[in-house]
């Protein structure tokens, strides 16, 4: 089984072994056939699950309508603190492997938000985006070559962005979120994302996808393990 966009915009399971018609760029649908990828994220939509570390953030999951047309997407709320507020899952990872991290996201007051990749050693890679405009604002990385990447937003309507980005891991662990964020970052001169927290501003979230590759594919959903969508081939 594995997810496409269908003909009303929307995120659909198909069935095993059913072509996947894509409708992602409007018009006229494609094939969607792509390589073996692996969702590393056990609790993909279930943001409130313990595998999420909160800091200055309050969650409600399946409170609010996702891609997928049904009621599972959360929403991320600030907390009344001064500090950084953010959500991440550690993952086991590769050294020096490329991964790709990916969510969806949808502007709840909050404006600027980010998806941040950090490790035991290397701290500081974030894609910073504009939730208003659609649009990447600014991206920062520190330490010995293991930065973000090819940093992307897609519009996937009704106000709805998948947010992705590249990391190379240096360590046998990844801490993979997004970051609430003020307008500090659209200089890009600071990376103190600390602030004062509005319990009014928040984004909605669903789909959390980190994978080995140099680019997102169709998402893939997890309820407590990994799961694998194999490769497909037309013949």
């Amino acid at each position: 089984a594995a997810t496409r966009v269908n003909e009303d915009g929307l995120i659909e399971t198909m069935g095993n072994n059913i072509p996947r018609l894509d409708y992602t760029d409007g018009g006229c649908p494609n094939f969607l056939l792509e390589p073996q990828r692996t969702n590393l994220i056990p609790y993909s939509s279930d943001f409130s699950n313990a595998a999420w570390v909160k800091q200055n953030v309050t969650i409600t999951p399946n409170n609010y309508i996702s891609p997928s047309g049904e009621t599972t997407a959360s929403t991320i709320f600030e907390s009344n603190f001064f500090g950084n507020h953010f959500i991440y899952d550690t993952i086991t990872s590769t050294p020096n492997v490329l991964y790709n991290f990916s969510i969806f996201v949808k502007k709840n007051n909050r404006r600027y938000i980010g998806i941040q990749g950090f490790y035991s050693s290397v701290r500081g890679n974030i894609a910073f985006y504009d939730l208003d405009n659609g649009t990447l604002v600014y991206t920062f990385s520190e330490g010995d070559g293991y930065g973000i990447y090819d940093a992307k937003i897609e519009n996937y309507g009704n106000g709805w962005y998948r947010l992705s980005a590249n990391f190379i891991a240096p360590d046998i662990e990844i801490y993979m979120g997004i970051c609430l964020a003020d307008n500090k970052w659209v200089t890009g001169t600071a990376y103190d994302n600390q602030y004062q927290g509005d319990v009014t501003k928040g984004v909605y979230i669903y789909g959390a996808q980190l994978e080995e590759g140099s680019y997102p594919t169709s998402y893939i959903p997890t309820n407590g393990s990994t799961v694998t969508r194999v490769g497909e081939t037309c013949a």
